[in-house]
């Protein structure tokens, strides 16, 4: 298993995808009102709803890039990832990619994720805004 902190420490000094896409088609604020940081996530889906390009900007904690660069590591490895798959990832998915920290940490842990399903709730224009709880159940 990969030591988180070392993995942290990696990420924060060479984050991955934190940067605004050229294009993108829908984009997502979102507050940790726990911790106080924030992270915009911007993604580019295609005619068919894959998601074909994420980014992310804003003032997240340690944890919160982490999460991030994971997570755009694995979307951009996949090349094109239908919307309605990310629609069902949540804590665990991020487990998945080797993000362990202690519950204290989670809700950074699935920030970047929470963002981009509100932000595909936004591209969908279905009202709906997750919330924390709904990915750490």
């Amino acid at each position: 298993m990969i030591d988180i902190n070392d993995l942290i420490q990696a990420y924060t000094k060479d984050p991955v995808g934190n940067q605004k896409p050229q294009d993108f088609c829908c984009s997502y604020l979102l507050w940790n009102s726990v911790c106080g940081d924030d992270i915009e996530v911007f993604l580019n889906l295609d005619d068919a709803g894959n998601i074909i390009d994420f980014g992310y900007l804003g003032h997240p904690s340690m944890f919160t890039i982490t999460a991030a660069s994971l997570l755009s590591e694995d979307l951009i490895a996949r090349k094109k990832t239908p919307y309605q798959e990310l629609m069902t990832w949540d804590l665990e998915y991020m487990k998945h990619l080797g993000f362990h920290v202690s519950p204290r940490r989670q809700r950074s842990a699935v920030a970047p994720l929470l963002a981009c399903r509100n932000a595909i709730h936004k591209w969908l224009h279905d009202d709906i805004v997750e919330t924390f709880d709904d990915l750490l159940k």
